[in-house]
């Protein structure tokens, strides 16, 4: 893990990498392809250029947080993707169409997770 040391720590979508900022004009100055800001004892935010594309900024930000902590956790020596990787993958990935077909997975999830709730409740409690 990368330690916050200073009061904000915002992702850039770009190049896929922490900005360190310690004042509010540091923040507005990492532009418009900084989608999350973490922000020390308060959490982290994030937006994007429609509801889907924040939404899935969010979700992307937390699967990438969860490997990173489980490869932590292994104890094995990893390194940061160069550049070029990085690029590459930011390329595959941060596109309109796989937020779209992201947005769209997570929705049909929410669907069938709903459908089975609801019909678990009535199987417990008889039709509404």
């Amino acid at each position: 893990m990368i330690p916050v040391k200073h009061a904000v720590v915002a992702v850039d979508e770009g190049r896929q990498q922490m900005k360190f900022a310690t004042r509010q004009a540091d923040i507005f100055a990492l532009g418009d392809e900084a989608f999350a800001v973490f922000m020390r004892n308060h959490g982290i935010t994030f937006c994007g250029r429609s509801v889907e594309h924040a939404a899935m900024i969010g979700v992307f930000l937390e699967k990438a947080c969860r490997r990173q902590l489980d490869m932590a956790a292994t104890g094995l020596e990893w390194s940061w993707p160069d550049e070029e990787e990085s690029a590459l993958r930011t390329s595959q990935v941060l596109t309109e169409i796989h937020i779209r077909h992201s947005w769209d997975y997570y929705c049909r999830k929410l669907d069938w997770w709903t459908a089975r709730q609801t019909s678990a409740a009535q199987g417990l409690f008889g039709p509404a």
